[in-house]
């Protein structure tokens, strides 16, 4: 073998393996899919912690729905007026404390219902819910009462708190 070749093959190393690739940082990918993983998570909590406060407004268009549903069949309107006054009453008490609440009366009343939602109530149904469920019979427009009471409950503020 030629002298010269015979250097050159004493000068090369022996075969070394790459050194192991590290987990850490990872890569440009991984980090754009954690991102990712935890803007969802952020929606999703989010989007039931919405869900979750806004439960007493679908329990209560449940309940408005039940009492137009009994007036239909019926015609009861002394009881559809006491309902929604009761309802109207439970939506007060979850928004504000009960202390607030409980001994308001006529015209206070009526302003704690304007504070609670930006839908502002027909005053034949504020009318209804102070004064026509207390006669022995009742003159309402139980439909107009209700779309008036439904849009109003659709829009009353849901507190952080809940």
């Amino acid at each position: 073998m030629d002298p010269q070749l015979q250097a050159l093959f004493e000068q090369l190393r022996d075969i070394h393996q790459p050194t192991a690739v590290s987990w850490w940082p990872p890569a440009p990918g991984w980090w754009l899919l954690m991102g990712m993983l935890v803007g969802l998570s952020t929606w999703a909590y989010l989007r039931w912690k919405t869900f979750r406060r806004q439960a007493f407004r679908r329990e209560a268009l449940a309940q408005l729905e039940q009492a137009i549903n009994a007036w239909r069949q019926s015609q009861d309107d002394r009881a559809l007026v006491g309902a929604c006054a009761r309802l109207c009453r439970r939506l007060a008490l979850h928004n504000k404390p009960r202390g607030e609440v409980s001994a308001l009366t006529g015209a206070e009343w009526l302003d704690l219902l304007a504070q609670l939602s930006p839908h502002p109530l027909q005053s034949a149904t504020l009318d209804a819910l102070l004064k026509e469920q207390y006669r022995a019979q009742p003159q309402i427009d139980a439909e107009a009462l209700y779309q008036d009471l439904r849009s109003y409950m659709q829009q009353v503020e849901v507190p952080r708190y809940a």
